[in-house]
């Protein structure tokens, strides 16, 4: 029996169990460190899977959920696209190739730590990841920004303060901020039932 499949933007086909691998195998290779900018490029640019507010609710969706973020919009997407089969595609194409790398970056590191060579390659690294992440951030935020919406990027703002500077968890500040942008939300759709 064929799952029920979800088309991606018009005129675009809706993508088989290999295009789900191979694009989030293209991700999981390129996007080593930080794969949230190379995971939008693929589904939004690339492929044209999602429009650019879809993406933003898809990642959305995927940060809520446990889990690393990029895993849960390979979950998301294959299934949305695929049903189970399409998940698992999108997830296995994701590690395979970081899961191999990470392994014999560990030994490699492992055995020359005490390197300033190697110590100094991981401080590179480290920031280029910083500022992938901080681009991956901007472009998610730009539809937003096109939409003069900017209470979303507030609560964003205000969710980095209290995780970054107040040292607040993850679950403190989705109980609080979660239910504050809920009913933001709310009450710029339905202005007056509020």
């Amino acid at each position: 029996m064929k799952n029920a499949v979800a088309a991606p933007l018009t005129g675009v086909p809706t993508p088989d169990l290999a295009s789900i691998f191979g694009g989030f195998f293209w991700v999981g290779i390129s996007g080593f460190g930080s794969a949230l900018p190379f995971a939008q490029r693929m589904v939004v640019e690339r492929k044209r899977w999602l429009s650019d507010a879809e993406f933003v609710d898809a990642m959305a969706l995927s940060q809520f959920l446990p889990g690393p973020n990029v895993v849960n919009l390979a979950v998301t997407l294959g299934g949305r696209f695929q049903g189970p089969l399409g998940s698992l595609a999108g997830v296995v194409g994701l590690v395979a190739a970081p899961l191999v790398i990470v392994l014999v970056a560990a030994g490699i590191v492992a055995r020359f730590a005490d390197s300033p060579h190697v110590i100094g390659a991981l401080r590179g690294m480290a920031a280029v990841a910083g500022g992938l992440l901080l681009s991956a951030s901007v472009r998610i935020a730009r539809p937003l920004w096109r939409k003069r919406e900017p209470w979303p990027i507030a609560i964003a703002i205000a969710a980095f303060g209290a995780a970054a500077v107040f040292r607040f968890s993850l679950l403190e500040c989705l109980l609080v901020l979660g239910p504050l942008g809920l009913l933001i939300a709310r009450i710029r759709r339905h202005p007056t039932s509020s």
